[in-house]
């Protein structure tokens, strides 16, 4: 008896999601199957919520499933085109216009819809002072510590001592 064997070289869209948001960049990964051949590729335009004019954004990479060797736990991923989107405004909604191209398909294009982080505030009432990394670990609870601009290098914490950076401060 023999058995034909086919690679599965169409690409199938799945899921869009864009996960851990951060201040100023946006991460994208579409999900797919198929593309045993690894030839899809994704344009990325993206734009603020409201407004007419697209920028360019980098292209997603081809990401194979896989599994982790030699780690502890092992993780494993599936199919999937990932990348990032950079310089965003903090606290600010996108559109992403994502163009899948498979030379074995026709073109899929979807839009969705993401937010930038905003950027932390402290608390109205928060005891605010000025210092240095000599002073990370005598901060407490609900203080805000402003460090001056600078390059602080490797900071070392003792304790239980939690960092909540609060941008924008003076």
């Amino acid at each position: 008896m023999a058995v034909s064997l086919h690679a599965a070289d169409r690409t199938t869209p799945r899921e869009i999601q864009t996960p851990y948001p951060m201040l100023t960049n946006l991460a994208v990964e579409w999900q797919i199957d198929g593309d045993d051949n690894l030839d899809a590729t994704c344009e990325v335009k993206f734009r603020k919520a409201g407004e007419v004019t697209w920028h360019n954004g980098m292209p997603l990479r081809r990401v194979p499933a896989g599994t982790s060797q030699k780690t502890n736990p092992i993780v494993s991923w599936t199919n999937r085109l990932s990348g990032s989107i950079f310089d965003l405004e903090p606290g600010t909604e996108y559109q992403i216009a994502l163009k899948l191209h498979d030379p074995d398909r026709d073109d899929a294009t979807k839009t969705v819809k993401a937010s930038t982080r905003p950027e932390p505030v402290a608390a109205a009432d928060a005891v605010t002072r000025n210092g240095s990394t000599a002073d990370l670990n005598s901060v407490k609870p609900g203080e805000v510590l402003l460090l001056a601009d600078g390059d602080y290098g490797a900071a070392r914490f003792t304790g239980r001592t939690k960092l909540h950076p609060v941008y924008g401060q003076a």
